[in-house]
């Protein structure tokens, strides 16, 4: 378990973290989301013991390890930009923290193996880092940082340098893992969709302080400020009404509640179309449509349609809940 309470941190004067409360419960994942320079990455760094906090408390496992060295509090770190022995092979990197702490040769011996085994890199074990893929080598450093057998695990965009099919497979493969194992897992990240498709809980920062935590949907349905608002979800304006990408629908001819719109582009993203639209008053507003229900509207760019909200929709007024609106009138009702 990781307990932050009231923790803030300063660069000079500038604090890069204010009074930041977070509980992550034992053998949860919880995911840092937010844009650069948010705070992310300096709190894990405070949760990890290499960034003092200028106030507060850090708790791991009921222990107050506020100001411990990083060695004595049980982590084990996954960095950005791994940085492995090159002169070492894969078993030699993955055993450097066990040789550290003068464990026994065999449970050494055992203990690599059976992590090896569950990354996926038995056998690569005898060779050296520059002969394994991006991916691979994220699996070595995770199987580095788990050889101690952290309490915590501590992940710092883990993903971030690799290609976006590698990441898919890699978040696929660590939720397997982290379900396998039960660690109690910080990761930073900046992908909204890797934190959603990950964590358990998403804990959003922005400009130092936590915006909100809870369950992806939960952040996604009920968003408490603007910010988690725009940054968990795309959002759109329709007469000063706030709505999901794909909570509308088009129509060719005139229909109830509608405001009309001419199509001004349509983007092929592969899964689902974007629909980029002008309003009858200049404003820009798009759509989102799965691939097939998008074959089945038949627009093309330069129609003029009419577009109404499908289902419920955040409003400007309203940012914590869910309202039903009117385009008509640009009213909202509970």
């Amino acid at each position: 378990m990781i307990e932050l309470r009231n923790v803030s941190v300063a660069f000079g004067p500038v604090r890069a973290l204010s009074d930041v409360d977070l509980l992550v419960a034992e053998g949860e994942l919880v995911a840092l989301l937010g844009p650069s320079g948010s705070g992310k990455s300096t709190l894990l760094r405070v949760v990890a013991g290499l960034e003092p906090p200028v106030a507060g408390t850090v708790v791991i496992d009921g222990r107050d390890v506020t100001y411990e060295p990083p060695q004595r509090r049980g982590i084990g770190f996954v960095f950005q930009h791994y940085a492995p022995f090159p002169h070492m092979t894969v078993r030699e990197n993955v055993a450097f923290g066990l040789r550290v702490r003068r464990a026994r040769r065999e449970l050494i011996r055992r203990r690599v193996d059976e992590l090896l085994a569950m990354v996926g890199l038995e056998k690569f074990a005898e060779r050296r880092p520059h002969q394994l893929s991006g991916g691979q080598r994220q699996r070595m450093a995770l199987a580095r940082a788990l050889a101690i057998e952290p309490r915590v695990l501590l992940l710092d965009e883990p993903f971030a340098a690799l290609d976006a099919h590698v990441r898919r497979e890699l978040r696929a493969w660590l939720r397997r893992l982290h379900d396998e194992l039960g660690a109690t897992t910080l990761m930073v990240t900046h992908d909204r969709a890797e934190a959603m498709e990950l964590a358990d809980r998403i804990a959003v920062l922005n400009d130092g302080r936590l915006e909100q935590v809870g369950p992806p949907g939960e952040l996604y349905d009920n968003p408490q400020t603007p910010f988690v608002r725009d940054f968990i979800g795309d959002t759109t304006k329709i007469g000063g009404v706030i709505v999901r990408p794909d909570e509308l629908e088009l129509s060719h001819t005139p229909i109830d509640e509608a405001a009309e719109a001419m199509i001004t582009r349509i983007v092929d993203l592969g899964p689902e179309i974007r629909v980029e639209l002008t309003l009858a008053d200049g404003a820009p507003a798009e759509a989102r449509f799965a691939r097939r229900r998008f074959r089945e509207l038949d627009v093309r760019s330069g129609d003029v349609v009419w577009v109404r909200v499908a289902g419920d929709a955040l409003v400007d007024q309203r940012p914590a809940g869910r309202t039903r609106v009117s385009l008509a009138s640009g009213s909202a009702a509970s």
